[in-house]
């Protein structure tokens, strides 16, 4: 049926997500492993006051970035095309959707908490995004709150890597054991053969 130089079209389930999902997803991987990295730093720079405040304003500049990231990429994903999930798998898929929306959750709250435990306060040095725009003041927070939006943050990190691990434990899963290339959906290239 199939002529030579032709190939069988490609089960819908291969078929890729579209470039700005696919080019969001990596760049907030990067974002990510940049601001855990940042994160640890501050951690290991706490008595250096100095250099803790360079690397909180990298840390807030990229913690803004991936904002914007996610922001476009929810967007991209209420408004574009998904790619439809292969056939028998619908719990799977459930969980897929349930996992994802966790991600994008916890990426907010992330971000939302880390604003304010790096909101100004008195007697410590102003945090300037990207060396240009003052991180804004949290008008009426209650100072108790601000103490414990560290805390927060922290154990936010550890749900979202919890639930990183799991999502690429499955998109594993769904390509070497279900053989449904679940990874290949997110690549660049290879092409479909």
């Amino acid at each position: 049926m199939w002529g030579a130089g032709m190939r069988e079209p490609a089960p819908q389930h291969w078929v890729r997500w579209g470039p700005v999902i696919i080019v969001l997803h990596w760049a907030t991987l990067l974002c990510v492993v940049a601001l855990l990295v940042t994160g640890w730093q501050l951690g290991a720079h706490a008595a250096h006051i100095g250099r803790r405040t360079e690397i909180l304003q990298l840390h807030a500049s990229l913690g803004v970035l991936l904002l914007a990231a996610t922001a476009v990429r929810i967007l991209a994903r209420l408004t574009g095309r998904r790619p439809t999930a292969p056939a028998g798998s619908r719990l799977r898929g459930i969980a897929a959707f349930v996992v994802q929306a966790f991600l994008y959750l916890s990426l907010l709250a992330l971000i939302a908490t880390g604003i304010a435990a790096a909101a100004p306060r008195p007697f410590t040095p102003p945090i300037q995004l990207f060396g240009l725009w003052p991180l804004p003041k949290i008008v009426g927070a209650l100072p108790t709150m601000v103490r414990n939006m560290p805390g927060i943050h922290a154990a936010l990190v550890w749900i979202l890597l919890g639930l990183v691990g799991f999502h690429v434990a499955a998109a594993i899963y769904g390509t070497l054991i279900a053989r449904e290339r679940t990874i290949f959906r997110m690549l660049v290239w290879p092409k479909h053969r």
